[in-house]
């Protein structure tokens, strides 16, 4: 299509120059003898030299050298400005070079001065004939226009700035209407764009304007094409963070291994940016005392389905958003982050993130998974570093791929190095999410005196009528450590924060929480749960010691 459109371009620009050729070829004869006006106030020389510029430009004119033609008759109309026959040969050569506006002005002059000149009936021809040189002209320069708004058009498409290959084709059209070129090349500048429907309506306009030269099966394909992928986008999703399209509810990403993505969930639609829509965060101590109140910040705009519906416009913000981050792609796959000194590799296998590597650091973050016969990716096991503490996760499923269990392993980051595991069981009642139980713990070190530190808790959703997410409540319903062997200097450390405390007897811990390392400066295991994001982003916090209830309301519109 576009190779048609310049060779066409080429033969109506050859059919210009053809045009202009042969309406000079039409003007009158130049006049050779030109005297001087009576009472003419030009000295000898000057007549002397008057009559050769005016004769040479005659000459010149008659042998085709229109550029000398024209200096000489400037140089005789300097000398005796407003002579009849000067000015209608200016007339004839000045067209004949291209310049209208300048020979009418001539012409006009002509006519002003001498409305009874022996030239007036060539002089009223030659109006006739400026009038269609400016005609030509004038198609000629919008060809010319044409012409580099296509070019502009198609190397901005190559260079990917398609935007501005969408633009310059869209002006190729107006200064062409109804150009079938430009209105084919400007749809595939759309559709690169991810405007698939307005670049379905341009290729309409084509089909409808069936132009010459047009391979319409190529169109009426191109069209077919267009409207199965808007299809397909229908039940597509993109991943939030790296902007890959995901085959849609429940998957996570293979290229970033961020999810699940579950456009349905209530937990995730319950921070939508929408006038009205409201989300606040209540904790309270054992005591049942207030311990803190928050507003939680919106997390989206609309639905969260419409946040994660894939279009190719969508998927290109995602990604110049993550490269402005720090992130670099190969190809539309996000690869690595670098920040400062700091450098992170994302590494696949069969088309699957199976860890992070930091080159600098020597960091490792393994991930695994499994891909499902729906094209799905769901991880099955990964490392995460959240706010600098890593954590362990894996995953199980049920027959529906519905997360039915997460479980958490990590060290912690303070001075007594435990190693906690938190489960979650997830419980659902038809399609809703009712509850999750929690439980944690760990088996402390024999410095410690040998402790089972266990807790336990439950999460719990209330719902409107509408399915719509009403309050989600968190209660630690039991906070307890053992202790199997505490040595007389051990015990007087945890006394000062444990009155009586015994190795054979449970600490109960809600209200003063788990003291690790007491020796100096006390050290604390703090219940977290930062890790837990997957059935909702409005939990997943780190409890301060003594708060066991969270209780998160949501309104609406």
């Amino acid at each position: 299509m576009m190779r048609t459109t310049s060779i066409a371009l080429c033969c109506l620009l050859l059919l210009s120059s053809a045009l202009v050729a042969q309406e000079i070829s039409l003007q009158e004869e130049i006049i050779v003898h030109v005297r001087p006006a009576d009472r003419s106030t030009l000295s000898t020389a000057e007549e002397r030299e008057f009559l050769s510029a005016a004769t040479f430009g005659a000459r010149f004119y008659e042998a085709g050298d229109f550029e000398s033609a024209l200096q000489q008759l400037r140089v005789a109309d300097r000398l005796l400005p407003g002579h009849p026959a000067l000015l209608y040969n200016l007339v004839v050569v000045l067209a004949r070079y291209g310049l209208v506006d300048e020979a009418e002005v001539k012409l006009h002059m002509y006519r002003a001065l001498y409305p009874d000149g022996v030239e007036m009936p060539q002089i009223q021809r030659l109006q006739i004939d400026l009038e269609w040189l400016r005609e030509v002209q004038s198609r000629a320069n919008l060809t010319k226009a044409y012409a580099d708004l296509f070019d502009r058009g198609r190397t901005s498409f190559a260079s990917g700035e398609y935007a501005s290959a969408a633009d310059a084709f869209a002006q190729a059209r107006q200064s062409q209407p109804g150009d079938a070129a430009a209105s084919f090349n400007q749809a595939l500048a759309l559709e690169a764009l991810g405007d698939y429907t307005a670049s379905m309506n341009l290729l309409g306009e084509v089909l409808e304007a069936r132009s010459d030269g047009v391979n319409l099966d190529a169109v009426e394909m191109k069209v077919a094409l267009l409207n199965a992928e808007l299809m397909h986008q229908k039940s597509s999703i993109v991943c939030g963070f790296c902007g890959r399209r995901l085959p849609g509810s429940g998957a996570w990403c293979p290229d970033c291994g961020h999810g699940p993505f579950v456009p349905e969930s209530a937990q995730w639609n319950a921070r939508s940016c929408t006038p009205g829509s409201t989300a606040t965060r209540a904790t309270f101590l054992s005591t049942g005392a207030p311990h803190q109140t928050e507003t939680l910040a919106c997390l989206h705009a609309g639905t969260y389905g419409e946040a994660l519906r894939y279009s190719t416009a969508k998927r290109r913000a995602i990604q110049t958003a993550r490269k402005a981050d720090g992130w670099s792609y190969d190809g539309e796959r996000i690869a690595a982050f670098r920040q400062g000194d700091g450098m992170f590799e994302l590494q696949h296998e069969n088309d699957q993130l199976v860890r992070i590597v930091s080159p600098t650091s020597g960091d490792v973050l393994e991930r695994s998974g499994r891909l499902l016969d729906d094209g799905r990716w769901q991880v099955t096991a990964e490392d995460r570093v959240i706010d600098g503490q890593k954590f362990r996760k894996e995953y199980a499923y049920d027959a529906r791929g519905r997360i039915v269990r997460e479980t958490v392993r990590y060290q912690t980051a303070n001075s007594c190095g435990n190693v906690i595991e938190v489960q979650a069981a997830w419980n659902y009642n038809g399609e809703q999410l009712q509850s999750v139980a929690l439980e944690g713990g760990y088996d402390g070190y024999a410095s410690e005196g040998s402790p089972q530190m266990r807790w336990r808790g439950t999460v719990g959703f209330m719902y409107y009528a509408n399915g719509m997410l009403q309050r989600e409540s968190l209660n630690i319903d039991s906070y307890e450590k053992t202790y199997t062997k505490l040595t007389r200097e051990l015990r007087r450390d945890l006394e000062k924060h444990y009155p009586d405390v015994r190795a054979d007897a449970p600490q109960y811990l809600l209200a003063r929480g788990d003291v690790c390392g007491a020796s100096t400066v006390p050290a604390t295991n703090l219940i977290d749960l930062r890790a837990f994001d997957a059935w909702s982003p409005n939990l997943a916090v780190v409890l301060p010691a003594g708060v066991t209830r969270v209780l998160v309301d949501f309104q609406y519109r």
